[in-house]
This record gives C-alpha cells, sequence and structure tokens, in this order.
C-alpha cells in the first residue's frame, strides 16, 4: 500500500445489516445538497477502475468547502473510514514527491487532503494542483534519479480534498464535484449514530456487493435516470461525466436504498449542484471582468491596436468590444503574471470562461469565435456588451470610447 500502511480490509459477521443501517444514517449526516453527492462519490470509489475503464482513464476530483466549523473533516474522515482507512486526513502542503507516493498507492482507496485554503494558493500551483490534474486520467508521473535513470508512477487512487474555499484553477473546476457546507446544515444525532457502527469493517463487504454488480450496465442506466440539465448536451463534458459517477455511486448501495430513494436522489442532483454553484461561477464572472479590465489598461498602454487586435462598435444600441483572442488573451496573460491573484488568468482558462459565458442567459461574452469587421479586415473574434461591464465594474462606456480616440489617437 504505500503510503497507506494505516488502510484495512476487515470483515463484519453481519455485513447486509451494517449495510442498511449505513443507508438509513448516511443521507442524514448533512443537508441532502451536501451529502448525496460526497456519498455517491465515496461509493464510486469501490469500482474506480471500472469507472477509469468506461471513461478513458477519468476518475473526478471531489472538493468539500465550507465555513469552519461546517463539519468538512468530520464528515471526510466518517467516508473514508467506510473505504478501509483510519487517521488523519493528508496535509494539501505536503512535499511533491510525497503527493506522488499518495496518489500512486492505491486504485481504489481514496486520497483525502484537507486544509484546502487561499494563503496556499501558490503553493498549490506548482505542487498540488499538477498532480490533481494528472490523478484525474490516472496519468504516469515519471521522476528521474540520482543515476539518470527514470521511476514511472501511476497516479490512479481517487481523490477528495477538504477546505475553506473551493478550486478556482478552471482545469480542476472541470474535473471535480464541488460540494459546499453551511455550519447549519450538520446533523449532531445522526453523526452520533454514525459512530456507534463498525465503520472500518465496510470495506470488504462492500468490495464484494460491487464486485457483483454489471457496472457496464448501471453505468448506462444512470445516464438516463441524470436530470436533463446534466446531460452532455447541456454543459461541460467532463463535468457531465463527474455527476454520472455520483449517481452511479449511489446505484451500488441497492438494495439498502430501493431503486425508487436512488432514483428521487439523482434526479435532485442537478439541485444540489446548483447549492454549490454559486461559489463557482463568481470566480468565472471575475475572471471575465478581470480580462475586460486588462484590455482596457493594454489600450491604455498602446499595446494593443484599434482594427487589428481590437475593435469597439454599436449594435442595437449596445456597445460591443469585440477582440482577436488570439492576438490579445496573451498579452492579458502576461499582464497579470505581475499580479498576484487567485484567479486562473492564462490564455486557455479565459477562453474557456468566454465560452462558457457566451451560453449563459445573460452572458458578458454573448459573441463567440464570430465574423467582425475590425479595420480593413474581417476576423474571427469574441463580443463583449460594454453597458454589461459598466453595470458590474462602473467604468462608462464612455471611457473606453475616449480612450480609444483620446489616448491611442484610434477611432471607433
Amino acid at each position: 500500500m504505500g503510503k497507506l500502511r494505516e488502510a484495512k480490509l476487515l470483515e463484519h459477521d453481519d455485513w447486509p445489516t451494517l449495510a442498511k443501517e449505513l443507508a438509513d444514517i448516511l443521507p442524514q449526516l448533512h443537508s441532502p445538497s451536501a451529502i448525496v453527492p460526497i456519498i455517491g462519490w465515496f461509493l464510486a470509489t469501490f469500482v474506480a477502475p471500472e469507472v477509469r475503464k468506461l471513461e478513458q482513464g477519468a476518475f473526478p476530483l471531489l472538493m468539500v468547502f465550507g465555513t469552519p466549523e461546517a463539519g468538512k473533516t468530520t464528515l471526510l474522515e466518517s467516508m473514508r473510514q467506510l473505504c478501509g482507512l483510519d487517521g488523519a486526513l493528508h496535509s494539501s502542503t505536503s512535499t511533491k514527491f510525497a503527493n506522488i507516493e499518495l496518489l500512486s498507492s492505491s486504485n481504489t482507496l481514496p486520497i483525502v487532503f484537507d486544509e484546502h485554503r487561499r494563503s496556499d494558493i501558490r503553493q498549490h500551483k506548482s505542487i498540488l494542483y499538477p498532480l490533481l490534474r494528472e490523478a484525474y486520467k490516472a496519468a504516469i508521473h515519471s521522476r528521474g534519479r540520482a543515476d539518470l535513470s527514470l521511476v514511472h508512477y501511476h497516479l490512479t487512487a481517487p481523490v477528495a480534498i477538504g477546505g475553506e474555499t473551493p478550486f478556482r484553477d478552471s482545469a480542476l473546476v472541470d474535473r471535480t464535484i464541488h460540494v459546499q457546507l453551511e455550519r447549519s446544515g450538520k446533523n449532531e444525532s445522526a453523526l452520533e449514530r454514525l459512530r456507534q457502527l463498525e465503520l472500518s469493517k465496510f470495506n470488504a463487504g462492500m468490495y464484494r456487493h460491487a464486485q457483483m454488480k454489471d457496472i457496464t450496465k448501471l453505468w448506462t442506466e444512470v445516464e438516463q435516470l441524470l436530470p436533463a440539465s446534466l446531460h452532455a448536451d447541456r454543459m461541460n463534458i467532463r463535468q457531465y461525466h463527474a455527476w454520472r459517477v455520483v449517481a452511479l455511486g449511489l446505484r451500488l448501495l441497492e438494495p439498502f436504498w430501493t431503486p425508487q430513494q436512488t432514483t428521487q436522489m439523482i434526479s435532485q442532483l442537478e439541485d444540489f449542484r446548483t447549492a454549490s454553484a454559486e461559489n463557482i461561477t463568481v470566480p468565472t464572472k471575475a475572471v471575465l471582468l478581470e480580462t475586460i479590465r486588462a484590455i482596457y489598461e493594454l489600450m491604455k498602454m498602446r499595446r494593443i491596436s484599434d482594427g487589428r487586435d481590437f475593435a469597439i462598435k454599436e449594435h442595437d444600441g449596445v456597445t460591443q468590444l469585440w477582440i482577436v483572442p488570439a492576438l490579445v488573451l496573451p498579452l492579458v496573460e502576461e499582464y497579470y503574471q505581475k499580479f498576484e491573484t487567485d484567479l486562473p488568468m492564462t490564455r486557455e482558462t479565459i477562453l474557456g470562461r468566454m465560452k462558457e459565458d457566451s451560453k449563459n442567459p445573460d452572458p458578458l461574452f454573448a459573441r463567440y469565435r464570430e465574423h467582425f469587421r475590425g479595420g480593413q479586415k474581417t476576423d474571427r473574434g469574441i463580443g463583449g456588451d460594454l453597458n454589461r461591464y459598466a453595470e458590474d465594474a462602473g467604468v462608462p462606456v464612455e471611457t473606453w470610447k475616449v480612450a480609444a480616440i483620446t489616448e491611442l489617437g484610434l477611432t471607433t
């Protein structure tokens, strides 16, 4: 087990009774929007290798975030114990090699990190986040040795993280089930009942129970049970896969939950996702607002030119900012390399956020990859609403027009 020396595979004398008791208590531990996705994810780890085979190696990350005393660590410790792991959760600020050893120690036992904080964002970006992206697809990480040979580590462990703040990195957001916990959702009486059970003796029976399931068939069935808004044609494909994994995990505990109970829980997953989504989508809007602000600064610094890199146009009473992303976004990324920020301001992230925003009912960037006339030529670009930006950022539209005319000597 490598670093997972605390892992145990223990039998229970009456596993069906234990499973039935857990099926009753687990959904009561916290508010349904919080606990149901957590239960589904942890149960799915028992068949993580099968899921990876079905989805080209992918298994979603789990991020449990919220205010202090919301019950994050307690819940994660309890769910981890069901999987056969006792002891403290792992530090999110461990060394890179320590994390590599952990993530290559198992293909079903979840590695659970704790204390994910915004204050550690610089360290996370260089050490933890790259490994999490690799672990999502069970990638092989290679490290050199003093004798110039290579050691290969297969990062196959499912990964969960707890902390006060969610992911802001867009690549991780897309690959993650985010669950927000509030202090008001805790159920101390249910937690006390849970503590009376032999949690560490659940995993051996659960592995046997899961092996009796037709995972491929269940995988197909849960697709039909997911709400329409969680289907692949309505959302990011990685998020669709992630919530499908949660639904699969819930089905695994049948018949201790009836099919009607699991169907009901799966039908509510979109509502549960929405309950945690606000804290994830706010950074998306922040990225877009910061991008427009940076473009304005680049205009003033004469780093970008009207008619070549961008254009300001009037359409149906709306002042639009059009940009050529291949020319402008690398400069925006360069601009933000000078500042410390927990927002993901890379060109790939910004482009992804713009595409995502263009599908919203009231987007800031409504025109994505459309043709526009800039100067003497036509380009494919992205169009943003400067009137909306004025409302959100307090920068009048006229400021952009004045900047284009007086500071850069440009015309609109």
